[in-house]
């Protein structure tokens, strides 16, 4: 009896150990908190291609459309609403609407084949075009204060555009180190992500874990870096990759942010491939961050193989699952914004 008892006692011992352990890898792990997501919605009834660029507001969802030239919109629980663009009766048809912004009254169309932003009602109606006059980057923009906010990896990482005109006003925002040579400042700074944060422009590096955060006048209010993403993220000696550099023996770091978002007090991160197993093919992590803190707090698995793009809004997340052409809706756990 006495024996039985010492036994009982030790795995209990050993269980409390195994638990205290498995506590401290979950505080340690460098992304967080873990969390795997099944959709509460899915939409299969439209049928896209590629999609770069997913963009919400409190109300609705809206994605291009690029092969027939339309752009959906949805609503938070995944219905359909509306679709517009290259149909009967409508004012313009659009070449490549790749890239979309939306803020509560308007959607914002960059046709990069048109090199034209267009700008919409939420219920489809054209208001105006405006034709760009500037060499501006192929990734997310943003409006902000009346103007059009987008990257460039030539002479400043953010063009600020006139809304009329589509001339450059200015430039401004510091690139990513080194400046060397015109090939490591163009890999360094290849793409990158605009979006309005805080009353200013939050400018996201999709090779680096590095975002800034400007006033609508160019000023630099704040530069964060998350090293544990950075590190994870090694080109290998004589990768392609690491050629572009201009020198094989040096690893050139190379994150790849497949898009950004923020939503209430958070910046999400779309990871490729997989930050804690780069040899995966495949991206469908995403990264929460607090931008107060620069502290990754969750990482959140979606169920498909490979996403693109995706949005966050008001607790949801829209995302397109490639591999099984699918719309995903996904309530995020309250969790996330605590």
């Amino acid at each position: 009896m006495e024996e039985k008892a010492t036994t009982k006692h030790g795995w209990r011992i050993i269980f409390f150990v195994l638990l205290m352990l498995s506590q401290c890898r979950e505080n340690e792990s460098p992304f967080g908190r873990h969390f795997e997501l099944i959709p509460d919605y899915t939409n299969n009834e439209v049928k896209v291609g590629m999609v770069f660029s997913i963009a919400a507001n409190s109300k609705y969802f809206a994605v291009p459309d690029k092969n027939r030239g339309l752009i959906h919109v949805f609503d938070h629980e995944g219905k359909l609403v509306n679709s517009y663009g290259n149909t009967e009766g409508q004012p313009t048809r659009f070449i490549s609407p790749d890239i979309l912004f939306m803020d509560e009254t308007h959607i914002w169309i960059w046709d990069t084949g048109k090199n034209s932003v267009y700008q919409y009602s939420t219920e489809g109606r054209l208001l105006k075009r405006v034709g760009l006059n500037a060499s501006v980057g192929y990734k997310k923009f943003c409006v902000h204060e009346g103007y059009l906010y987008f990257h460039s990896n030539t002479d400043f990482p953010v063009l600020q555009i006139d809304p009329v005109s589509g001339a450059l006003v200015k430039g401004f925002g510091e690139f990513y180190p080194p400046y060397d040579q015109p090939a490591g400042k163009s890999f360094n700074n290849l793409n990158g992500y605009i979006l309005p944060f805080r009353g200013g422009i939050m400018t996201v590096n999709a090779q680096h874990a590095e975002w800034c955060v400007y006033d609508p006048q160019g000023n630099l209010l704040e530069k964060k870096q998350l090293p544990e993403l950075e590190a994870c993220f090694q080109v290998a000696v004589g990768h392609y990759l690491s050629n572009l550099k201009g020198d094989p023996d040096v690893n050139t770091a190379v994150i790849n942010i497949m898009d950004a978002a923020v939503d209430r007090n958070r910046l999400f991160l779309l990871i490729v491939p997989v930050p804690n197993n780069p040899q995966i093919d495949g991206g469908n992590t995403i990264l929460v961050v607090n931008p107060a803190s620069g502290k990754i707090l969750n990482n959140i698995t979606l169920p498909g193989k490979m996403y693109f793009s995706f949005a966050v809004k008001e607790g949801i997340c829209l995302a397109y699952n490639h591999n099984d052409a699918r719309f995903e809706f996904f309530k995020l756990p309250d969790k996330i914004y605590r």
